[in-house]
């Protein structure tokens, strides 16, 4: 599987990751479909689309979208 080996982890712990988007060299449909299935939810902060580690735009459509970091917390 050509995802990040630490998203089951993401699956298991009940805790907020902030990050600058996966990493560009893995299959970032395939990770997003991951997390997804795995009911892992993923929001991005002010933009519609999900972010490629040093890129703003993956070209993937974020599931959710939030502008208040009060509510993201």
């Amino acid at each position: 599987m050509d995802i990040s080996s630490d998203l089951i982890q993401f699956t298991r712990s009940k805790v907020a990751v902030v990050c600058a988007g996966a990493n560009n060299i893995l299959d970032l449909g395939l990770t997003m479909e991951f997390l997804e299935t795995h009911c892992v939810p993923v929001i991005s902060y002010k933009f519609d689309y999900f972010p490629a580690f040093y890129c703003r735009s993956s070209g993937l459509r974020s599931p959710h979208r939030l502008d208040d970091e009060a509510m993201i917390a």
